[in-house]
């Protein structure tokens, strides 16, 4: 079965509903006197900011607002590799409320919360030393980083020998990766972890 077929498949059998609410109608979100945030303090916040930025050249000021989260390096982006006859990338279906319909994602990604929450969390076990520290969008978050990188198998049997691969997973041929790209399928995290890789 080809990708976008897969894909299509998948797609047809998740319901992905997104509605617009009044900020003060979020729970269990609560605006605080400078930010919007979670009354437990996990994943993020979104607080108003006064910018000012001075070159020689040139001195800018403007308010935004940015989305701090709970810890500057937020997370772990970790890709699985299988290197036979060519690499084999094994990407996650995922459903994220902004996209409006499923995209692609690394193998494994978690927030610190989502492990604070769900200790025994699948492939955690993915997690290495020989990550990078990966700068985030700075015109949406404050000061945020995630770890990102590969982790490298012989086969693709050698990886579903120890940890399986589950119904929202599928190996991917750099092309096929490539053409997913073009038809706006993979997420940002995916390319930060992809870019990891060097064969």
């Amino acid at each position: 079965m080809g990708w976008k077929l897969w894909l299509d498949n998948l797609d047809k059998n998740t319901r992905i509903k997104v509605i617009k609410k009044k900020l003060s109608n979020i729970y269990p979100w609560k605006i605080f006197k400078c930010s919007l945030r979670r009354l437990d303090n996990l994943f993020f916040k979104v607080n108003g900011y006064s910018i000012k930025i001075t070159t020689p050249e040139t001195k800018n000021e403007w308010n935004q607002v940015l989305m701090q989260t709970e810890d500057p390096i937020h997370g772990w982006l970790i890709l699985v590799v299988a290197e036979e006859d060519q690499a084999y990338f094994l990407l996650s279906a995922r459903a994220e409320a902004g996209w409006g319909s499923l995209g692609l994602g690394p193998t494994f990604q978690a927030s610190k919360s989502n492990l604070f929450k769900n200790p025994n969390l699948p492939r955690k076990e993915l997690i290495n030393d020989n990550l990078n520290l990966i700068l985030q969008d700075g015109g949406v978050y404050f000061n945020k980083r995630n770890y990102a990188g590969v982790q490298i198998f012989g086969s693709r049997s050698e990886f579903e020998e120890k940890f399986g691969v589950f119904k929202n997973e599928r190996w991917f041929t750099e092309d096929e990766f490539f053409q997913a790209m073009k038809d706006g399928k993979v997420s940002d995290h995916l390319l930060q972890a992809k870019a990891c890789y060097r064969r």
